[in-house]
């Protein structure tokens, strides 16, 4: 699986090679560009849209916790792991759905194919995904809330270990059920 997928990978680069090679920057940035682009250029440009939908997520987050809802125990007398937890995700849960929203309108702009699904049903499963994955992902992270000897950095931490694991899933599944292409 490992050798077909890098093969893959390397086919793709031929690809995208072979067009700046023989049509010039104009046509290469184009194909990059174009929702027909090979496996791993819609992979770099799934992977850009994950990121401006994290960084809208941490952005958000880090405003919750940092106004109101704080998560680290030993700056704040009286927080307990539970009220820690409890701020925890309510924090990453508000952060999802601004997240989700970003993710969505940016991969269906630029990166798949519309047209498997009416545009009602796209975001529906799209968010179910995403909703699953980011499930899956902050169980991890609710744990971590509370059992460092020092939570100076846990919700940074917890959040990383949030997003990491929610990605895994989120692109397979996208790809599979949700886009055309």
């Amino acid at each position: 699986m490992i050798g077909k997928l890098f093969k893959g990978a390397v086919g793709d680069i031929q690809i995208v090679y072979r067009v700046l090679q023989t049509e010039g920057l104009g046509p290469t940035l184009r194909l990059m560009n174009s929702r027909d682009a090979p496996g791993l250029v819609q992979f770099a440009k799934y992977g850009i849209c994950g990121v401006a939908s994290v960084i809208v997520m941490t952005i958000i987050a880090f405003l919750i916790i940092h106004n109101g809802f704080p998560v680290n125990i030993d700056d704040n007398e009286g927080l307990t792991v539970a009220g820690a937890r409890s701020n925890y995700i309510v924090a990453e849960s508000i952060a999802f759905i601004f997240a989700n929203f970003v993710a969505y309108f940016l991969n269906a702009l630029w990166v798949f194919t519309s047209g498997k699904h009416s545009k009602l049903k796209e975001f529906s499963i799209f968010t179910a995904i995403s909703t699953f994955s980011f499930v899956v992902g902050i169980i991890p992270s609710i744990y971590l809330i509370g059992q460092a000897e020092s939570q100076k950095g846990v919700a940074i931490i917890a959040h990383v270990l949030l997003i990491v694991v929610s990605a895994l899933v989120n692109f397979a599944c996208r790809k599979l059920f949700v886009f055309a292409k």
